[in-house]
């Protein structure tokens, strides 16, 4: 088995704090540094990169469920549209 603690060499390290800001996922940062550098690595290997240096990941919140005000809205414009056709709209 590697030894994953040193698998990720420290200029990607380096790398990856600078990546922080410019991608919200580790696929896209994994993608990011494949296309930089030769040496391919893997996303559980950025991911524990990105928790060496303290970057945990979070769970996205939910959205809120409509209220009766965004769905009073919402009405007038279903009913003036709801006998539409796809070729009405064109």
């Amino acid at each position: 088995a590697k030894d994953h603690e040193n698998y990720l060499p420290g200029w990607m390290n380096a790398k990856l704090v600078m990546l922080h800001g410019q991608v919200r996922t580790a696929i896209a940062a994994t993608k990011s540094l494949n296309q930089l550098f030769p040496e391919p690595v893997s996303v559980d290997t950025v991911r524990r990169g990105f928790s060496e240096i303290g970057m945990m990941s979070e769970k996205v919140g939910k959205k809120p469920a409509l209220n009766k005000k965004r769905i009073k809205q919402g009405m007038p414009f279903a009913k003036k549209y709801q006998e539409w056709t796809v070729g009405d709209s064109k």
